[in-house]
């Protein structure tokens, strides 16, 4: 039976810097330009003033 010969081991710094660098890139671009916004607003409507006279009312 041969020995098994050890083969040099093959790193990819180039891969390995895609896959840190250019997520991060893409949310920091993301998020100077406004892409990710916050909504804090929520809007209510009622029919008539006689609704919402009845809700407070409640509360």
């Amino acid at each position: 039976m041969k020995k098994r010969i050890k083969r040099k081991r093959i790193l990819y710094v180039p891969g390995m810097i895609s896959l840190a660098l250019i997520p991060l890139f893409f949310l920091f671009h993301f998020s100077k330009n406004y892409f990710f916004p916050v909504n804090n607003g929520l809007n209510v409507s009622f029919k008539n003033e006689e609704s919402l006279l009845q809700i407070k009312l409640k509360v």
